[in-house]
């Protein structure tokens, strides 16, 4: 089977962000006062964008939208001071790149990763293959837009 075009997600598909994440919301989280979690908890916070990843690792008491948002602004000037400290391509990623590129294949990275963000790990880590996109202001955000377990 010939494929035309591939379209990827880019945190947890294409670059290990998760270690970056986690720092940048624990971050916010110790400079509140509050408990922060393991690396390792994190894979159950992320996947639902920024949003839902700042609730999810708030203490409950914490999670009125406007605190969140407060903290969601936190989070997002942290992580665009360190965002790259521990980020990279996960092992074999290059390489499928490569491959990709070399048969011709179009790249695209479909992501509800801020639009800034995913142009900067685009242009940083991955800048030897043609793969962008990322979440403009005006566009849904996959399952952030559901707002799936958010009151």
């Amino acid at each position: 089977m010939r494929f035309e075009a591939v379209i990827f997600d880019l945190d947890g598909t294409l670059l290990d962000t998760l270690e970056d994440l986690a720092d940048a919301v624990n971050c916010v989280l110790r400079a509140q006062g509050f408990p922060v979690h393991p690396v390792d908890a994190y894979r159950h916070f992320v996947g639902d964008g920024a949003r839902m990843l700042m609730w999810r690792a708030l203490p409950e008491e914490e999670r009125a939208d406007a605190r969140v948002a407060a903290y969601l602004e936190a989070f997002r000037e942290e992580y665009a001071r360190n965002w790259h400290a521990k980020t990279r391509p996960y092992e074999g990623i290059p390489e499928l790149l490569d491959a990709l590129t070399e048969r011709r294949v179009k790249m695209a990275v479909l992501t509800n990763k801020p639009q800034e963000f995913a142009e900067q790990c685009v242009q940083e880590l991955l800048s030897g293959w043609d793969v962008r996109r990322g979440a403009g202001p005006t566009s849904r955000k996959g399952p952030e837009a559901r707002s799936r377990g958010m009151p």
